[in-house]
């Protein structure tokens, strides 16, 4: 059962302070999205995620017209991308974390091909195996934070 947009509204925020309180982004480096009915919320351009507010996220259609909230993100055009490319996506987190952008070094040439066929930069490409990923976030978390 979808989130209640309000409830969604709120969750995008608690994600994104919490981004920023674990040192994952920084100033206005990051976005976030979230399928909501027929379209999506999203962070707004030059937002901090670590101060977000939920009234003022950006609420889009599927075709990306801006129907309440401030203007989205300049990254509108790569969220509406994934969410064309995986109908069953269900949330955007784009960030430039410091490590994971060290990651961006270690694609694999079929992941750039495929990348760049769908109409993505090759630093998008994360083609390292997901238990690496999270033990190398766990063993940058700050202790205490949630």
């Amino acid at each position: 059962m979808p989130m209640d947009e309000a409830r969604l509204r709120e969750e995008i925020c608690r994600v994104g302070a919490s981004l920023y309180a674990r040192g994952y982004v920084h100033a206005t480096a990051g976005n976030i999205s979230a399928r909501s009915g027929d379209g999506f919320l999203i962070t707004p351009t030059d937002a901090c995620l670590g101060f977000l507010d939920p009234a003022r996220l950006a609420k889009v259609e599927a075709s990306g017209t801006a129907v309440a909230g401030d203007p989205p993100s300049k990254t509108l055009a790569l969220h509406r991308r994934i969410y064309a490319a995986d109908p069953a996506s269900r949330c955007v987190i784009h960030t430039h974390s410091t490590h994971l952008v060290a990651l961006t070094g270690w694609g694999q040439d079929e992941d750039r091909r495929r990348s760049s066929a769908a109409g993505f930069d090759d630093h998008l490409v994360k083609p390292v195996e997901i238990q690496v990923l999270a033990a190398l976030l766990r063993s940058l978390e700050p202790s205490g934070v949630s």
